[in-house]
């Protein structure tokens, strides 16, 4: 599967001139959140000069902005963006090298995606409760507790109408 999705890489070359202006492979960082006072950390996959890059497979690159929503791709850019600069590192650049696992490495299985500044704007909204709730937990050493219950069947799936067990064999 590496293999395949190297040969994929290799016939998009602007994924390969990306990734060769990104020598530094994951890259650990850690820095302090200057809002929120929380310590927080990522591993960037590839990184250079002032661009970051991230690799991601899917499974249907048509769906992709399905993929990034659903996977928190923007949160991960944000946060990822915010530690490089908090590191020093730049991170000015930012580009997904999405590779797609469903056709093998056809001319189109890999793929350079950049957000729009619209995703980054959603990040901040939904990151920024969540790193002030976490100061709040650490400042008053309390924190939510998870609680059972009730799982409730997505509408998605309650279409698909009842199935009775003896129909399918254990």
């Amino acid at each position: 599967t590496v293999l395949r999705l190297r040969e994929a890489c290799e016939k998009n070359m602007e994924a390969c001139d990306l990734l060769a202006a990104c020598p530094e492979r994951e890259r650990a960082a850690l820095w302090v959140d200057p809002a929120s006072g929380a310590l927080c950390k990522g591993r960037l996959d590839a990184m250079g000069g002032h661009s970051i890059l991230d690799i991601k497979t899917v499974r249907d690159a048509g769906r992709i902005a399905y993929a990034a929503k659903d996977g928190g791709w923007h949160r991960q850019e944000w946060m990822y963006r915010a530690g490089a600069f908090e590191c020093g590192w730049g991170g000015d650049d930012f580009a997904w090298i999405v590779l797609d696992k469903s056709d093998g490495p056809t001319d189109d299985a890999c793929l350079v995606y950049r957000m729009e500044r619209l995703w980054m704007e959603a990040a901040a909204r939904e990151i920024a409760p969540l790193l002030a709730l976490y100061r709040s937990c650490v400042r008053l050493q309390e924190w939510p507790k998870r609680v059972g219950g009730l799982l409730s069947c997505p509408p998605w799936l309650a279409k698909a109408g009842p199935v009775s067990m003896e129909d399918e064999p254990l």
